[in-house]
């Protein structure tokens, strides 16, 4: 299903935060206050974040086949964006996992003082 037909994004998700902000300014309050001092791929970026897992993107329904039980979940696309936490989390953790099993297994020594010039 595509378009508003699955309903909002639920509160908890990154979306949701994105687009209603804090108590103070909301996301697109955010963008028009700060017009001109945020390049246009960071508007990209939080307009794919917004969109994130909410029924923008369309989304699935699944529901049981059995009729008595008839329990029903929707599951909404998400976005992709490499700077989505919520889409990119995962391999986030994964390459720095990798990154850390390369560090050498030494201690860390530091000096209390700077070298004189």
């Amino acid at each position: 299903m595509r378009g508003g037909q699955l309903g909002p994004a639920p509160e908890n998700e990154t979306a949701h935060a994105v687009a209603c902000g804090n108590e103070t300014i909301s996301g697109p309050a955010w963008r028009e206050a700060n017009r001109g001092h945020v390049s246009h791929a960071q508007l990209k970026v939080m307009s794919a974040i917004e969109a994130c897992r909410t029924a923008a993107l369309g989304g699935y329904v699944a529901r049981c086949e059995n009729e008595k039980c008839a329990h029903t979940v929707i599951a909404y696309c998400s976005c992709g964006n490499r700077h989505c936490p919520k889409c990119q989390g995962s391999q986030a953790f994964a390459w720095m996992a990798e990154r850390k099993s390369e560090l050498l297994q030494v201690p860390l020594h530091k000096r209390g003082d700077s070298p004189s010039m």
